[in-house]
């Protein structure tokens, strides 16, 4: 059992490679600090599990909206992030290794009784935390990915589309990472592009397709989130993060901040200040 940080990046792989199942509980009714994380994408399955109240997500370019008892899968590959709702849940990450079928894509919301059921026993084993919880939730876990698979398919992909997707993520994925390492900068669509070696026109369309935004409103976005982490964790004034986030004008971060979060600057950092979520997380 154990408290960490998350961290959330464009690609992100497997918590522990060693392991097949990454089980996570939220067990405090909380909205999210802000509801902004980055769009990202894994390898693994998500199966995400609202307990109580709602959970805003972006999946693609679709907005859902989960209440309780209700699933959301994210599927190997797809773009998500979470954006809002005040929420508690769980989560189980399935190591690709643990079933090989990248091709098959489940179907995104479920309501499923027998799957609610396996869900609140691996909570409940989670609380527990005795020395059989670890056997009991692993088994749990194959029930529930193995109902998903039998029931709950929604598409195969063929070979030729799949590859087409992995080199247009392979390109997008060059491109997140100095944007993300370089957010505070100055960066040119232009620029972009040619490290993509692809013209500008395609890059547009391949960045639309995956984020559902474009280059610049992604990068506002990015740059706003990171403002929430120094908000979060500095006392530095609010001029002095909007400088450090890459906006010369803090006139116009606030506004930006704004339209994004629904808040000032000042105002989230006083939410934020509130704020405290339990979590447990189990590795298996």
């Amino acid at each position: 059992m154990k408290q960490d940080k998350e961290s959330y990046g464009i690609s992100r792989d497997f918590p522990q490679k060693n392991n097949s199942i990454y089980f996570s509980l939220r067990d405090r009714l909380a909205p999210p600090t802000i509801p902004l994380y980055p769009l990202h994408w894994h390898n693994h399955i998500e199966v995400l599990y609202v307990i109580e109240g709602n959970y805003i997500a972006q999946c693609g370019n679709d907005i859902i909206n989960l209440t309780e008892d209700t699933f959301l899968i994210v599927n190997s590959n797809e773009l998500h992030q979470n954006i809002g709702g005040i929420r508690r849940y769980a989560f189980m990450q399935v190591n690709p290794t643990f079933f090989n079928k990248n091709e098959i894509v489940l179907k995104r919301i479920i309501r499923d009784p027998y799957l609610s059921k396996i869900m609140h026993k691996m909570i409940d084993e989670c609380r527990k935390n005795d020395e059989f919880s670890q056997l009991n939730i692993h088994g749990y876990a194959c029930l529930l990915i193995t109902h998903l698979y039998r029931n709950y398919t929604d598409k195969i992909i063929d070979k030729h589309d799949y590859e087409q997707y992995s080199q247009k993520k392979i390109i997008l994925n060059k491109c997140m990472k100095y944007i993300h390492d370089n957010y505070n900068k100055e960066i040119s669509l232009e620029y972009i592009a040619d490290m993509a070696n692809v013209s500008k026109y395609h890059f547009c369309n391949i960045f639309k397709e995956f984020t559902g935004q474009t280059f610049k409103e992604y990068q506002n976005r990015l740059r706003i989130t990171k403002a929430v982490e120094l908000l979060s964790t500095t006392d530095m004034p609010v001029t002095e993060i909007a400088y450090l986030c890459g906006f010369n004008d803090s006139n116009y971060f606030s506004r930006k901040f704004h339209q994004i979060t629904g808040k000032t600057p000042v105002a989230a950092r006083r939410e934020l200040a509130k704020k405290s979520i339990n979590n447990l997380e189990w590795f298996y």
